[in-house]
């Protein structure tokens, strides 16, 4: 268990690869249009604020912050 929180780096690409399939697979409607097409960002009413982007670059700031923590308070 503590040998995979030695490398967070991995651990959190391959947790963020996951997220990123899993939002792929299920194409949420706050997301994605009727087409299956990614949403724009903007105010529009076309676009939205949270887009596939901003989702993917916030979740992987999140997680890689979250298992650096684990990492230095493990040890």
């Amino acid at each position: 268990m503590y040998s995979i929180l030695k490398c967070p780096v991995k651990i959190s690409v391959i947790i963020y690869i996951f997220i990123a399939l899993i939002i792929l697979y299920h194409k949420p409607e706050l997301m994605f249009d009727e087409t299956g097409k990614s949403k724009g960002f903007g105010s529009a009413s076309d676009c939205e604020f949270f887009n596939l982007p901003v989702i993917l670059y916030t979740s992987a700031i999140v997680i890689t912050f979250i298992f650096e923590y684990i990492s230095i308070h493990i040890q």
